[in-house]
């Protein structure tokens, strides 16, 4: 997997190349590429993952599709940038996925992503927000800051509301048709949207 942790399409991968020197090293085995990333620079290597001879798929992150608080907290590439990408992707028979994760209340509304992704992505992952890291803690509390009225929802013990959300969630999925389940692995071989819940 390329972008568990630090995305391999980082802007100087315009000039390193590094991801796409790694690329062309494994295309010729078997093994299956996951690419993860938030950055529509991963459109150049297509002509690469059409040449690799084992499975590819490629996501992006996404939890939301307020381009005012992708500027405000995520500052990675423009939300319609990335769906964009993955429409492109998917016309060009490559496999996607979109990961909806940190799903955070009130910021990320998880069936609008899906409804709005549906036609092009075989795969949608959820997870949910965790302040475990320093980081993400520190983060969260910085913007939340500018947005006190909700801060309320992040203090509050959450478990309740992510159990409720996993319910919906897998009620809207019956009614779409799509397929739901919680796991944490995946063979990229969906035949129909899935939707997987990594959380419990």
């Amino acid at each position: 997997m390329i972008g568990s942790v630090t995305d391999g399409y980082q802007p100087i991968e315009r000039r390193a190349k590094r991801t796409q020197a790694l690329l062309n090293e494994i295309k010729e085995t078997t093994a299956t590429i996951q690419i993860l990333t938030k950055s529509s620079l991963v459109l150049r290597d297509i002509p690469i993952f059409k040449e690799c001879k084992g499975k590819v798929a490629v996501g992006f992150s996404i939890n939301t599709l307020d381009e005012s608080f992708h500027r405000e907290l995520d500052r990675a590439s423009p939300i319609s940038e990335r769906i964009e990408a993955l429409k492109t992707l998917h016309r060009e028979g490559i496999y996607t996925y979109c990961f909806i994760a940190p799903i955070m209340p009130v910021v990320t509304d998880v069936k609008k992503i899906i409804q709005t992704l549906a036609s092009f992505v075989n795969e949608i992952w959820l997870d949910r927000l965790n302040l475990q890291s320093t980081t993400a803690k520190h983060n969260i509390n910085e913007w939340l800051k500018h947005h006190e009225d909700i801060r309320h929802l992040y203090e509050e013990d959450s478990e309740e509301y992510y159990t409720n959300l996993k319910q919906d969630i897998k009620t809207y999925c019956r009614s779409k048709g799509y397929t739901f389940r919680q796991d944490i692995f995946t063979k990229f071989n969906c035949k129909k949207l899935t939707i997987t819940c990594f959380y419990d």
